[in-house]
């Protein structure tokens, strides 16, 4: 697919690739370090765009790594309608249908969800557990 990326009301890259993950500290950890993301501090309110299988080549480029935006920032996907005919958006183990998006607009809300924390349970022993 093909994606404009916009940071705010910048023109970042346009991206081709078979898609991007959007996700907060705590979600799609796993997720984005299977595509060589950052494991991110929860404590960060921050977002990671990490790609999926870019297109790099002598025509096409894109950053190739993921980044972080602040807690400020508004991140912009504009779907480019360039024979993609069934482009699909994950959210939450939900599967939906962006055919007719033109655009997802991404921003941080100011909620704060606050997790349950066990005895020698934090978020960085749970990272370890899983991963080391």
């Amino acid at each position: 697919m093909v994606i404009d990326v916009f940071i705010d009301d910048f023109h970042f890259e346009t991206f081709r690739g078979d898609g991007m993950i959007v996700a907060t500290p705590t979600g799609s950890t796993a997720y984005n370090k299977s595509v060589n993301g950052a494991v991110v501090d929860p404590l960060l309110p921050c977002m990671q765009v990490s790609e999926l299988a870019s297109l790099n080549n002598n025509r096409y480029r894109t950053l190739g790594s993921s980044f972080i935006l602040s807690e400020n920032r508004q991140l912009t996907l504009k779907v480019v309608q360039d024979g993609n005919d069934h482009p699909t958006m994950g959210m939450d183990n939900e599967a939906l249908s962006i055919q007719h998006v033109e655009k997802i607009d991404i921003k941080l809300s100011s909620k704060i969800i606050k997790t349950v924390k066990l005895k020698d349970n934090s978020y960085w022993e749970k990272v370890k557990r899983t991963f080391l």
